[in-house]
């Protein structure tokens, strides 16, 4: 089989969010079409050569595509930088929370809203301590995501909020929470919250998407501000020592200084139709998605995401 540039991009897609259902398929990389025509067709191809499999979860009678161990291979080949192990997950214990991140991912890439950089491939370059669900690179700014599905006690969002405060790399955590009733649950029980964070619900941003509003204790941070100030380029236009630079940087900004790509342009994952970070680290984790000839590694934070 021979792979078009769009087939690498889904494999790449496929390995770093750990699966997708074909609607998601459909949206991200045939915008427009009958997902049941030209993405089904294609991925069936993929499937013959060995590159996709299918799987279920208990609670959703669709199929989840998945990379097989060949994708590493044929990314490696194809000289994409991030050609890290498939995810030791087999059970999608957080299948809600991660299906829910792959939906607001591809909306962000839509709306033009800087660089996504999924956790796994933050993992691939530092394995050990926590790391946020991903990151948004902008022209002047890193942004943490946290994408939270189920309700804490009031003492596990201050261990939360404290990692992500007390740290320095990066300007801004952006919070999405299912609906508004939920966010302003989350600030009657803490009663403050530090301004670096900035909320919004998942409805809102699914309704409103380019009119939505990031808010926070201080002020807002419009979607339409977020566009303005993205980047060109996609996560295959970096290497694995630009991402080091985002993610192990002491000073906020200071990641500029290699210049990744030429500012502005309405960011995003480009399709060819042919073709808290934890300062301390965490001496019992092992997640680290890098390639290697022992047991495949997940990009999963269990300690901060039980439950997502």
């Amino acid at each position: 089989m021979k792979l078009m540039v769009r087939d690498c991009d889904i494999l790449a897609w496929l390995l770093h969010m750990k699966f997708s259902h074909l609607d998601q398929i459909g949206r991200k990389f045939f915008p427009g079409c009958n997902i049941h025509r030209a993405p089904y067709r294609r991925m069936l191809k993929l499937m013959d050569a060995g590159l996709v499999a299918t799987r279920k979860v208990y609670s959703d009678p669709r199929d989840l595509y998945i990379p097989t161990q060949a994708v590493i291979k044929v990314l490696e080949d194809s000289g994409h930088p991030f050609a890290i192990a498939l995810a030791k997950d087999k059970t999608f214990p957080n299948y809600f929370h991660d299906r829910g991140l792959i939906d607001m991912r591809i909306l962000f890439e839509e709306l033009g809203i800087g660089l996504w950089i999924p956790e796994r491939v933050i993992r691939s370059v530092k394995p050990r301590g926590g790391s946020p669900d991903a990151l948004i690179l902008n022209v002047d700014q890193v942004y943490a995501v946290e994408y939270e599905r189920t309700e804490k006690e009031p003492a596990r969002y201050k261990k939360i909020f404290d990692r992500f405060n007390y740290s320095d790399k990066f300007a801004k955590v952006l919070y999405i929470l299912p609906t508004e009733k939920r966010i302003e649950s989350l600030k009657k029980k803490m009663g403050y919250i530090w301004q670096k964070f900035c909320f919004v619900s998942e409805e809102c941003l699914h309704l409103e998407k380019m009119d939505a509003v990031f808010r926070s204790s201080q002020g807002e941070l419009p979607i339409r501000a977020l566009a303005e100030y993205s980047m060109t380029g996609g996560l295959h236009d970096m290497t694995r020592e630009e991402i080091r630079e985002v993610v192990e940087s002491k000073t906020p900004g200071a990641w500029q200084n290699s210049k990744l790509f030429a500012p502005y342009g309405g960011g995003g994952d480009s399709c060819d139709d042919d073709s808290d970070f934890d300062d301390d680290p965490d001496p019992d984790s092992d997640d680290d998605p890098q390639k290697d000839s022992g047991e495949n590694r997940d990009g999963d934070d269990d300690d901060e995401d039980e439950g997502r």
